[in-house]
């Protein structure tokens, strides 16, 4: 890709972009001229500051622009008293370009009614008439509001981007994206599992009880078989009706191949899974579960939990020792993860904290991590558990 790429994507504008960005523009000049009133009463510039920071996380997560990082604006009363400040140019923009769409639209709207009445299309009382000049008008008026469109969405693109660099820092923008990248890793695993288990439930329900009934037919055939008289005859149907049953067995055995094939990785439990973890890991691992059967949506996730942990620890941690422990705890189910390694685990960084606790909570749950200097590191996963046996 060109390196101009990136400045043709900045202008270019799809029209279902132009009414988000036109409410994000709106917001921010309302913002703006609030912000001119704030600085008039100096005292309460400060304070407005903080609460038009904190007003840009909801502006950007109703979808209308770009969606925010994932922390909260800074509380540096510089940064978000110069993201007020650059609030009223952006005012004075959006007042203009809001004043041109709407004497754009009356144009638009107005000409060929005043043309029909035979009433000046624009203009005073010698104002040009007559349909020509409605059509040029209108035409004018469209090109007006096309253009300010455009020009309305490179602005509120602007805008958000300087509130984002002046509120954030570069940091969290990039924990943003890894967030993102995260939550989109999160359910195109869910979804490849559900597809899989989807596959697997049509084959089963299908073409297997199609390939049954098969040799059920082919079983009734072999019995009218007996009623034919000419040796020779019985001889070769029967020779091809053995042929027939045998390639329906070999369907039917690659048909259960497939089914199991698309879920190769599927344990018998849990608590079998979690033991086979510990049992190939190169150092020490125990593994204490002792929980009731879980849905076919929890295990796997908990599973997944389980090896992103572990592999965290054998690479980065230096650890010798691994502890896997779950219970059942009132109406939850506690999974841990402890090793004995040198700790100093940030829990708010690296994709796979980020994907571990992506997971937990598309559960309905929590993930926390305790990791002083020095360690050791326990990751603890939170689960809702109804007490019912799965179906």
């Amino acid at each position: 890709m060109s390196e101009g790429a990136p400045g043709l994507r900045a202008v270019a504008v799809s029209p279902r972009e132009v009414p988000g960005h036109l409410a994000y523009l709106t917001a921010q000049t309302a913002l703006g001229w609030l912000s001119v009133l704030a600085v008039i009463a100096l005292p309460l510039f400060p304070l407005w500051a903080h609460a038009a920071a904190n007003l840009e996380v909801p502006l950007r997560r109703a979808g209308l622009v770009a969606p925010p990082p994932a922390s909260r604006p800074t509380n540096d009363s510089w940064r978000v008293m110069a993201h007020a400040l650059t609030s009223i140019p952006v005012a004075a923009i959006g007042t203009v370009a809001w004043t041109i769409l709407v004497a754009a639209g009356g144009v638009v709207v107005q000409a060929p009614l005043r043309a029909l009445a035979d009433q000046p299309v624009i203009g005073g009382a010698s104002g040009p008439t007559g349909p020509s000049a409605a059509v040029l008008a209108v035409t004018a008026g469209l090109l007006a509001l096309a253009a300010t469109s455009w020009f309305a969405v490179v602005v509120a693109r602007v805008a958000s981007g300087i509130a984002t660099k002046t509120l954030w820092t570069q940091e969290e923008v990039l924990q943003a994206h890894i967030e993102e990248m995260a939550r989109r890793q999160v359910v195109m695993d869910e979804a490849a599992a559900g597809e899989r288990a989807r596959l697997e439930r049509t084959l089963h329900d299908g073409a297997q009880l199609h390939l049954a009934a098969t040799a059920m037919h082919l079983s009734m055939i072999e019995l009218t078989l007996q009623q034919v008289s000419e040796p020779t005859t019985r001889s070769q149907l029967a020779k091809h009706l053995e042929a027939a049953r045998n390639e329906n067995e070999r369907a039917l055995d690659d048909l259960r191949s497939v089914a199991s094939g698309l879920r190769p990785d599927a344990p018998a439990s849990l608590t079998t899974a979690l033991t086979r973890l510990v049992d190939r890991l190169p150092i020490s691992g125990t593994a204490d579960v002792d929980i009731p059967p879980l849905t076919a949506e929890v295990e796997p996730a908990l599973l997944l939990i389980a090896k992103e942990a572990v592999t965290n620890a054998l690479r980065h941690s230096g650890c010798s020792a691994v502890t896997i422990t779950a219970r059942r705890v009132m109406n939850q189910i506690v999974l841990t993860i402890h090793d004995d390694g040198a700790g100093g685990v940030d829990a708010d960084r690296g994709t796979g904290v980020t994907g571990m606790r992506r997971r937990a909570r598309s559960l309905g749950g929590g993930l926390t991590i305790t990791s002083p200097a020095g360690g050791p590191t326990s990751v603890r996963v939170t689960v809702p558990h109804s007490g019912t046996d799965p179906d």
